[in-house]
């Protein structure tokens, strides 16, 4: 048996509702992470904090959304992809492996199982013991804006920077950038399913 990761989960859901809509095409589009073009956009979005990047002190702290580990006993491959697009954006900005952290978010609270880890929280606070001044936002897991940018970074992670006393940015997400469409038009190529 194979675990159903969420976009699986999502993806027959989608499907199950566009059964009574025949006239209406689904593709399946999963794993934007190994995309150049969105690359890019992260690479010119953290750019755009060049003069935190500039001070001494400053720290990348990347996140994508937890899920539970059982996934990897599975063969999952999401945490490996995760960690391959944090490391490609990394060596796009010439960022030395002391300079930015992955974190992991959003992991179900009270869950009696297992998530991925290290939460994102516990990162950004080792970080700014250790001596860390600021700290740049990367939610490189998402595409835009939501719950899980708006509350979980901009709301509890930046209270947490805070309140253990360093400075707090976040980089701006993709949301309906150029670079995204891109990203999902090149997939969309490569299957076959759109028309240069």
């Amino acid at each position: 048996m194979r675990w159903p990761t969420n976009a699986r989960m999502y993806h027959g859901a989608a499907k199950k509702v566009l059964a009574d809509y025949p006239q209406v095409t689904y593709h399946e589009i999963n794993g934007l992470w190994d995309q150049p073009a969105l690359q890019q956009y992260w690479e010119q979005a953290i750019l755009q904090s060049h003069d935190w990047l500039a001070l001494d002190g400053t720290k990348l702290l990347f996140s994508a959304h937890s899920l539970p580990q059982m996934i990897l006993e599975h063969g999952d491959p999401y945490k490996k992809n995760v960690e391959a697009n944090v490391l490609a954006i990394a060596k796009r900005l010439h960022l030395a492996s002391a300079d930015y952290q992955l974190g992991w978010q959003s992991a179900g609270k009270g869950s009696p199982i297992p998530w991925i880890g290290p939460n994102f929280e516990d990162v950004a606070r080792d970080l700014v013991k250790a001596g860390t001044k600021q700290i740049l936002s990367v939610p490189l897991g998402f595409i835009n804006d939501n719950l899980e940018i708006d509350y979980d970074v901009d709301i509890v992670l930046k209270q947490i920077v805070e309140a253990n006393g360093a400075q707090f940015k976040r980089a701006p997400m993709p949301n309906d950038d150029p670079l995204l469409g891109q990203a999902i038009a090149n997939k969309l190529l490569a299957a076959g399913l759109l028309n240069n």
